[in-house]
């Protein structure tokens, strides 16, 4: 029953009800007294069910109406709760936007001199110099990358994710995404291999899909041992692209695969700690876009994470062929999610 049903029903018009209906009790009663026909006994009883049929209904609606106003009081105070908490989140994205700003200033500038010293441009060093300067670098790039993943991280659960999906192909992304990692690979003694049958074009967000390939892949470069390997493959199935990226180190236990997506969830494999939020940012990033991802592990056996993406093919084109405009794109894109 709506609100104003229920004050429609008050107090006072149902006692205005129950006189109108007493009154016209009454009346009948003295009819019935003129004509000399007047019954008591049947009055009385008419006179008690009614009574108790008018408190119940009484009762019913003073409970009613109570009920109706917590109800009403219990959005209303639910409706502040709500937009204390967009303020909170839209506050939250500003704060970490503009901090992310803040520290990419300096940081940009420790790489820069850091690297323009490592690489002997300022003057000579000698090699322990080179060494520790070689440790400062490394460590500003980790925090450039910690400050990246905290800005997607609150611009995804803010809902302000922008997505601009064109027409790209999958596996030439992911072999630009093994290059840039190669030196790491190659330092830390692993074999990186692809694996990805020509499977055409798709429509798709390049920059969050290498997003979703560079995480997948120095999350497993960083736990794989010496001497290992990493093996990144795709293939697509029906308006699906599937990624799988298999290492060859330790593995997860059973009881950590659960939430090894998770937010500043670091596991330990073997003697290595990630920063606990690369995964988490690559599951919003495929489940943003509809898609699902997932483990696969055995402890001594290496993992597999993988991901399905919805991407719908988009067919070759020649060279001089005009470009979709990116309306009909995200239109496209989303009629194959349907």
């Amino acid at each position: 029953m709506k609100l104003a049903e229920t004050r429609s029903l008050t107090p006072p018009g149902l006692l205005v009800l129950l006189v109108g209906t007493l009154g016209l009790l009454l009346a009948g009663d003295i009819g019935g007294l003129a004509m000399g026909g007047y019954n008591w006994t049947l009055s009385f009883l008419l006179l008690g069910s009614f009574s108790v049929f008018a408190g119940v209904c009484l009762l019913l609606v003073v409970r009613l109406t109570s009920r109706s106003d917590q109800i009403t009081r219990a959005n209303l105070a639910l409706e502040r709760r709500n937009a204390e908490v967009v303020r909170a989140t839209d506050a939250k994205s500003r704060f970490l936007a503009n901090m992310s700003h803040e520290l990419r200033t300096p940081l940009n500038s420790i790489i820069g001199f850091t690297e323009l010293m490592h690489s002997g441009r300022l003057g000579p060093i000698d090699s322990e110099h080179r060494e520790y300067l070689g440790i400062i670098r490394d460590s500003a790039d980790h925090l450039v990358a910690l400050v990246d993943d905290v800005l997607d991280l609150a611009q995804i659960e803010a809902g302000h994710l922008r997505l601009e999906p064109r027409p790209i192909d999958p596996a030439q992304i992911a072999a630009q995404c093994i290059e840039s990692l190669q030196g790491l690979a190659v330092e830390n003694e692993i074999d990186l291999a692809l694996h990805a049958p020509p499977a055409g074009r798709v429509l798709l967000d390049p920059g969050r899909l290498r997003q979703v390939f560079l995480n997948y892949l120095s999350n497993a470069i960083k736990f794989t041992g010496p001497h290992g390997s990493v093996e990144v493959a795709i293939s697509r199935e029906a308006n699906e692209l599937l990624i799988a990226v298999h290492d060859t180190g330790p593995g997860i236990e059973p009881i950590d695969q659960s939430r090894v997506f998770d937010e500043f969830v670091q596991l330990n494999r073997g003697h290595h700690r990630g920063r606990g939020l690369g995964l988490a940012v690559t599951k919003l990033i495929v489940e943003s876009q509809g898609g699902t991802v997932g483990v696969r592990s055995r402890p001594g056996s290496g993992a597999t994470f993988h991901a399905r993406i919805p991407a719908v093919a988009v067919p070759d084109q020649p060279d001089n062929a005009a470009t979709p405009e990116p309306e009909a794109v995200s239109a496209e894109l989303a009629e194959g999610r349907r």
